[in-house]
C-alpha cells in the first residue's frame, strides 16, 4: 500500500538534506536575503496593482483573473521561504528550521506551493504572449506596461529563479494531479465571475464567441499544464545531477544527498 504522504513528497525525517532552505549557487544567508526581497518585490507589486483596480471600481475583479492568483501564489511562496530560509541561516549552529517540526500537512502545503509556483506562471506566459496578447491594450499606459511585465514576463522569471537555483528536489508525480484540479477549480472561479460580475476573465472562454474551441482550449490548458510540470521537474532533475558534486564539496548540507527520480528524496 503507497503511504500518503511519502508519495506527496513528505519524507520522515524531513528535508534531512536541507534541500528546501539553501541553494547550491549561494551562502545560506545570502539566499535568505534574496528570498526576502523578492518576497517585499513581489508583495509591493501586489499592492499596488490591488490598490489602482481598487481606484478604477472593481477591486473584487483583481482575485477573478487567474494571472493575479498565480502571482498571489508567488508573493506566498517567497514570503514562505524566505522567512523559513532565514530562521535556518541565521539559527547558530544551524540544526535546522522550524518547518521540519511542523504537522505533516503544512510540510505538503509548503511543498504544493511551490509545484503551484514553478508550474503556473509558465502557464500564464505562454497563454497570455500566445492567444491573448493585444499591443493596443498592453502597452497603451505606463502602468498597463508596468502590470503586463509584472505579472506576465517577470512572474515566469521569478519562478525559474527558484527553479535553477534552490536545491529544492524533484517534485513528486502526483504533485501533477493536484496541478491539473487547480486549473479546473478555476474554470469554476471563471464562469462564477461572469455570473456575478458580468464578464469573462479571458476571451477564450466565451462559450458564445468561441463555441467548439472552447473545449479544445481546455483541454489544451490541462495537457499544456501537465507538459509544462513533467518539462519543470526535469530541469530540476538536470540541476540536481549538475550540481550534486558541488554541494557535496561545500559541506553545506547535513549528510550526503541521494536524489532519486521518483520525487522522493532519501538521505
Amino acid at each position: 500500500m503507497v503511504q500518503v504522504y511519502p508519495a506527496l513528497g513528505v519524507q520522515e525525517p524531513f528535508d534531512a538534506e536541507l534541500s528546501w532552505v539553501t541553494s547550491w549557487a549561494f551562502p545560506p544567508r545570502a539566499y535568505a536575503g534574496i528570498r526576502l526581497l523578492l518576497a517585499v518585490y513581489t508583495l509591493v507589486s501586489a499592492l499596488v496593482d490591488v490598490a489602482l483596480t481598487a481606484k478604477a471600481g472593481g477591486v473584487f475583479s483583481y482575485y477573478s483573473f487567474f494571472t493575479n492568483l498565480s502571482y498571489i501564489g508567488l508573493v506566498s511562496w517567497f514570503w514562505a521561504s524566505g522567512v523559513q530560509t532565514s530562521l535556518y541561516a541565521f539559527r547558530e549552529g544551524r540544526k535546522g528550521y522550524p518547518l521540519q517540526r511542523w504537522p505533516r500537512f503544512l510540510r505538503f502545503l509548503h511543498s504544493l506551493l511551490f509545484s503551484t509556483v514553478a508550474v503556473y506562471p509558465i502557464i500564464v506566459l505562454i497563454v497570455v504572449w500566445a492567444i491573448l496578447y493585444n499591443p493596443k491594450t498592453y502597452w497603451a499606459t505606463t502602468y498597463s506596461s508596468w502590470e503586463e511585465v509584472s505579472v506576465h514576463m517577470i512572474n515566469a522569471v521569478l519562478a525559474m529563479f527558484e527553479v535553477i537555483f534552490s536545491n529544492i528536489a524533484p517534485m513528486p508525480w502526483w504533485h501533477m494531479l493536484f496541478i491539473v484540479i487547480g486549473l479546473a477549480l478555476y474554470l469554476g472561479v471563471a464562469y462564477i465571475t461572469r455570473a456575478s460580475q458580468g464578464f469573462y476573465t479571458y476571451s477564450f472562454l466565451n462559450p458564445a464567441t468561441e463555441k467548439a474551441k472552447l473545449a479544445g482550449y481546455i483541454i489544451g490548458i490541462g495537457i499544456g499544464g501537465c507538459l509544462v510540470f513533467i518539462l519543470i521537474r526535469y530541469i530540476i532533475v538536470l540541476r540536481v545531477w549538475l550540481t550534486r558534486g558541488r554541494r557535496e564539496r561545500t559541506g553545506e548540507v547535513a549528510g550526503h544527498v541521494k536524489q532519486v527520480d521518483d520525487g522522493g528524496e532519501k538521505a
